[in-house]
C-alpha cells in the first residue's frame, strides 16, 4: 500500500481515505455515533480510523431496532391489536398502534441509549467494550446497567 501526500505550505500531509461503508446505519447506530463523538472520543477516532466504526454502528442499530420490534408485538399481544380489530374499528386500531410505537421507542431509547452510556461513563475502553459485546450478545445483564 504506497501513501500519497499532498503539499500545503511547507508541510506534506498524507491522502488518508476511508473506505466505503457497505452497512446502512439507522436512527439508534447515529445517536450511538454522537455519543462517542461527544463522550469517547479516543475510541471513536480509533474505531473511525481503523474501519471498524460503522460496523459497530451497524450493530448496535440492529440491537435496537430488534428489540423495538420485540416490545412492539408484546405489546400488540398484551392489548388486544390484532387483525381483526383492523378491520373492525381501523381509527382505534391505528390509535392503539401509534401509542404502543411511541411507547416502544421511549423504552428503547432508555434502555439502549441512556442506561448503556450512563454505565460505559465509568469504565475504561476495553470494559465498555466489553460490555457492549456481551449485550449486543443478548447476555445482557440489565442490573449491571443500573449499579
Amino acid at each position: 500500500m504506497k501513501i500519497t501526500y499532498t503539499r500545503n505550505g511547507d508541510y506534506l500531509f498524507p491522502d488518508l481515505i476511508l473506505p466505503k461503508s457497505k452497512y446502512q446505519i439507522g436512527k439508534y447506530g447515529m445517536l450511538r455515533e454522537t455519543y462517542l463523538k461527544e463522550h469517547r472520543s479516543g475510541w471513536y477516532t480509533s474505531m473511525l480510523l481503523s474501519g471498524k466504526l460503522d460496523k459497530h454502528l451497524a450493530e448496535n442499530d440492529l440491537a435496537a431496532n430488534e428489540r423495538f420490534d420485540a416490545i412492539v408485538d408484546q405489546m400488540k399481544a398484551a392489548e388486544g391489536v390484532t387483525e381483526k380489530l383492523k378491520a373492525e374499528q381501523q381509527f382505534l386500531w391505528i390509535q392503539k398502534v401509534e401509542n404502543i410505537t411511541n411507547r416502544a421507542e421511549e423504552i428503547i431509547l432508555q434502555e439502549l441509549v441512556d442506561l448503556m452510556n450512563k454505565a460505559l461513563d465509568g469504565l475504561s475502553d476495553k470494559e465498555a467494550y466489553l460490555l457492549e459485546r456481551t449485550y449486543l450478545m443478548g447476555a445482557f445483564d440489565r442490573e449491571r446497567m443500573l449499579k
